[in-house]
């Protein structure tokens, strides 16, 4: 079984799991859900070549609902689904000949990834009123589609360039952590701010092809700013 099908089984074996402890305490206190926005901001790193080096990070946005579960009086444990846009933009692009020498083109190319995001994170609460939370745990995210675009700056005429998607895979997992207050609007109306970062471990580089040379090793990092408003139930 590949990693990325071992991954997957094994959060829908954890999400099967939580699933079937909310539907017990569906009634109670212990169980909020809630809905989130926010923004993001993403990069990919790479350990040799440097083809993504030249593009800068550009603001998305998040959108999603979470699930929190009570364990103890300080500890909880959290799920989102989230839909995530994320956006990477180069002006000064560089492509590498066959020699490893570098070739600047001048025209803008904007990259914008849609995925799935799924964390599965243990949250403690502390402070005044455990009005402040830390978070810890991992993220799995799947690929809905990547598209890009490319101007030349000069003219500004499109031109094409080769399918991102046929050299990352469609899948990412990592670590995530974050921390974040809460606040009481009222006593059933709460919502939180949360800075959250994703650190992905996956190799997300497909096998090196004749377009994908310079893909040897590619890791994701994605930084988040999330506001969660809890649903009164």
């Amino acid at each position: 079984m590949k990693m990325q099908e071992k991954m997957k089984f094994s959060i829908l074996i954890i999400l099967l799991t939580i699933s079937n402890v909310y539907s017990q305490d569906v009634n109670t206190n212990k169980l909020k859900f809630g809905v989130n926005v926010g923004a993001n901001l993403f990069n990919l790193n790479q350990e040799q070549d440097k083809f993504f080096e030249d593009f800068n990070r550009k603001l998305g946005y998040t959108i999603g609902l979470s699930i929190e579960f009570k364990i103890h009086e300080n500890l909880s444990l959290l799920s989102n689904i989230n839909y995530d846009r994320k956006i990477i933009e180069s002006n000064n692009f560089v492509v590498l000949d066959d020699f490893g020498n570098a070739t600047s083109l001048n025209r803008k190319i904007k990259i914008k990834f849609s995925y799935i995001n799924i964390p599965i994170l243990i949250r403690y609460s502390f402070g005044a009123n455990k009005s402040m939370y830390a978070n810890a745990g991992g993220f799995y995210n799947h690929s809905i589609n990547i598209k890009s675009k490319s101007v030349i700056n000069e003219t500004g005429e499109n031109t094409s360039t080769f399918e991102y998607g046929d050299v990352i895979q469609d899948y990412d997992y990592g670590v995530s952590i974050g921390i974040g207050h809460k606040f009481n609007l009222t006593e059933n109306n709460r919502f939180s701010i949360e800075l959250r970062n994703d650190f992905g471990i996956a190799n997300i580089a497909k096998e090196p092809s004749s377009i994908s040379q310079t893909f040897t090793k590619l890791e994701s990092n994605t930084i988040r700013l999330i506001v969660n408003w809890e649903i009164p139930l």
